[in-house]
């Protein structure tokens, strides 16, 4: 069989809307055991006809699939269940298993998109597959445990495979309960989230939800339930209250105090050079207790137990002085009830001048939730780490924070979580926000270089230089989000972001991310279960990215199938609107046959079962990808087919888009690295800037017709129609 890399130009791609119905040409969709290679691994992706077919070109048909739609409301649940008719394709027939790779197999064409066992096609067809719509990938954007008013702001962010309209899930829901009274909301609007200090915008669901019916001085609940286009039932929902309880990492059921007093006028703790903790005073008039401050947060936390009973809700304010964080274990009692209590600064004092220091000999104490904001947080003292009352929320927001080069995390609580908000980072170490003894929630809107973050929800940042961010359990790298994110001048060295090393991982969405690749030395940019891995891979979404390379550095290694004697099978894929200045690179039974050396003996009569990524291999739920360069072996390291509206690079040395000299001109101030067409490779001086250029839009502008997202990483609109792919707009 031919191989044909970025063909279909002009086809609307899969879960298009349909204007007719167009009876589909097969006889059967295929389930678990309908095929005679492998079970499962055809399933839901492929069909079988009643004799062999030619498909010389996609073949449209429609199917009919119920799923939801919401209508936005700020005080209903108004979710309702509907069908959507779209159109797909029959895009190639399907060839035999190595070593009979040159053989069409006798029924089977590939499909652009996964048919869900509650799908429909039009015509006679029969629907074997088992497989149903999965969750979407969904994550608390701002963490809980906030004392608040009458209101209280709550924001989601998610992703599903089925995207469409620009809207990556059809709706959310949020519900607010005290046990007595509950209060919802619904979203069906993505926007770009109000959070100040994101360095790039945030693209999700956020309401301001009215709690004033809730009662006073009393925790309440938050829960969100995310809904999906396609799929009409809870197994295809995202429920936070299907959560670990305790497990703040998590999407889960998240706490709050209603306390209008507090949140209207919290008690203030101050901390001086001149103060004294035994006759420090709390008020909630700032001025008196400014007037008599206290020494140490020791005493300050243990000042406001004593005057106000709880910390929760409370402030302890720095003032032109550095505060060493000190011993702070303190006598058994309940210091919180559910709200954190808050360490800030002096108002009246600049952010420089009010510093907490951590690392200095530690102990335990007595609080859960802490939240450190407008600070300047200095690790001079050393490396030892507090310990919190289990189990733990430790959040930074909005400061200045030297990590003085330390490598190990901020606290060793094996049951907490620390949350990174706003934080500019200095001295950063792999260390610090990686996937330790403590696991690492949100990190928002941060920068810095030299981090490792912990792949949980990593959304706004913008991060420099080597990155290898990973969760350390499988728990922890599943329903995990890293969007909207800037990865500057990453080098040579390490390979940022890698899934399903040894772990089988489900959902994960990879959305709208610049990832600069800078080193004149070779490696990927991304790898999801690369090269010699194990693990198999559900629901994994990369849409419109952005993979600034060239030649074959900085490209992507993906979804492979060819680790000895370890069969993966990678399923419900989406990989749509992604710009890539390298290649795309993909192996599977053939690569392993003809470049392993045929390591297991396959034989006509023992065909490969290397084809656990077939359905990426022909392309399914793949549209609208551009990359410059082609695979260095594009035989048996590439797609048979590319997806919808895709344009891949042919040549590993020439570019697809060039300045007329061989090099790539894909953007407007490209700082990636740069390749001669020959050998040699020169380094880029990164944080460039990747707008597609002019000479890239009449190409590439136009390939998506289904808008995935409502704007771009610029914060531009995107088009309702002939819309480009990549993170940016087009110059």
């Amino acid at each position: 069989m031919a191989m044909s890399l970025g063909i279909g130009i002009g086809l609307p791609f899969g879960g298009a809307p349909a204007s007719a119905v167009i009876a589909a040409p097969f006889a059967s969709v295929n389930g678990p055991t309908s095929d005679p290679f492998g079970g499962a691994k055809y399933e839901g992706w492929s069909a079988d006809y009643s004799a062999q077919p030619t498909v010389s070109s996609p073949v449209a048909f429609t199917v009919s699939r119920p799923g939801y739609s919401g209508t936005d409301s700020s005080s209903a649940d108004t979710t309702a269940t509907t069908t959507y008719l779209d159109t797909m394709y029959v895009t190639t027939t399907v060839r035999q298993p190595w070593p009979n790779q040159a053989s069409q197999s006798a029924l089977t064409a590939a499909l652009s998109e996964y048919i869900y066992s509650t799908d429909t096609p039009s015509g006679s067809v029969t629907n074997n597959c088992t497989l149903t719509s999965p969750k979407p990938v969904a994550k608390w954007a701002l963490p809980g445990r906030r004392v608040v008013g009458n209101s209280v702001r709550l924001e989601v962010v998610a992703f599903h495979r089925d995207a469409r309209n620009g809207k990556p899930v059809s709706h959310v829901v949020f519900t607010a309960t005290d046990g007595s009274n509950t209060v919802t909301a619904t979203v069906a609007t993505p926007a770009i989230l109000a959070y100040t200090n994101d360095r790039n915008p945030v693209i999700g669901y956020g309401v301001t939800l009215d709690t004033t019916s809730l009662n006073d001085n009393a925790s309440f609940t938050v829960d969100a339930v995310v809904y999906p286009w396609i799929g009409n039932s809870t197994a295809s929902q995202r429920r936070s209250v299907d959560g670990t309880s305790g497990q703040l990492w998590e999407f889960s059921t998240q706490t709050y105090l209603k306390n209008t007093s507090r949140a209207a006028s919290p008690p203030f703790a101050y901390i001086t050079a001149a103060g004294n903790d035994g006759t420090g005073v709390v008020s909630t008039t700032a001025a008196t207790a400014k007037a008599t401050p206290f020494l140490t947060l020791k005493g300050a936390l243990e000042g406001l137990k004593a005057q106000v009973t709880t910390t929760d809700g409370c402030q302890v304010r720095i003032s032109n002085h550095t505060v060493t964080w000190g011993p702070t274990a303190a006598a058994a009692g309940t210091y919180q009830t559910v709200g954190e209590v808050i360490i800030t600064r002096d108002p009246d004092v600049a952010r420089a001048s009010c510093v907490l220091s951590f690392g200095d000999a530690t102990s335990s104490h007595r609080h859960s939730w802490m939240r450190f904001t407008d600070l300047t947080i200095d690790r001079a003292g050393g490396t030892s780490a507090p310990t919190f009352v289990a189990p733990a929320q430790v959040t930074f927001d909005n400061c200045d924070f030297n990590n003085s080069s330390r490598a190990s995390q901020i606290t060793s609580s094996a049951t907490g979580v620390t949350q990174w908000i706003g934080i500019a980072f200095t001295n950063g170490t792999a260390q610090l926000l990686s996937a330790g003894t403590t696991p690492v929630g949100i990190i928002r809107g941060c920068t810095g270089s030299g981090l490792t973050p912990e792949i949980g929800c990593v959304i706004g940042n913008t991060l420099t230089g080597n990155l290898s961010g990973v969760s350390a359990t499988a728990t922890r790298s599943s329903n995990a989000v890293v969007a909207f994110n800037k990865f500057q001048a990453i080098g040579g060295a390490t390979i940022p972001f890698s899934w399903g090393g040894s772990a089988n991982v489900a959902d994960v969405a990879i959305v709208q991310n610049l990832f600069e690749y800078t080193s004149a030395t070779g490696n990927a940019v991304l790898r999801p279960s690369g090269d010699d891995a194990t693990g198999n891979l559900t629901h994994f979404v990369v849409h419109n990215n952005t993979f600034a390379g060239a030649g074959v550095n900085g490209r992507l290694n993906m979804f492979y199938d060819e680790t000895d004697l370890v069969r993966r099978n990678h399923t419900l894929v989406s990989f749509k609107g992604n710009v890539c200045g390298s290649g795309y690179y993909i192996k599977t039974d053939w690569f392993h046959g003809a470049s392993d050396g045929n390591p297991e003996g396959y034989n006509a009569g023992s065909p490969s079962q290397a084809i656990g990524n077939w359905s990426i291999y022909y392309g399914t739920g793949c549209a609208a990808n551009f990359s410059n360069y082609a695979t260095a072996a594009p035989t048996t390291e590439a797609q048979v087919y590319a997806g919808d509206n895709s344009l891949i690079g042919t040549s590993t040395s020439t570019a697809q888009v060039t300045n007329g000299t061989g090099l790539s001109n894909l953007f407007t101030n490209n700082q990636a690295v740069t390749f001669d067409g020959v050998v040699t490779y020169t380094a880029g001086a990164g944080s460039g800037g990747y707008l597609l250029a002019d000479n890239v839009a009449n190409t590439a502008r136009g390939i998506m017709e289904s808008r995935l997202l409502p704007f771009t990483l610029d914060g531009v609109a995107r088009l309702t129609a002939s819309d480009h792919p990549g993170a940016f707009s087009a110059a």
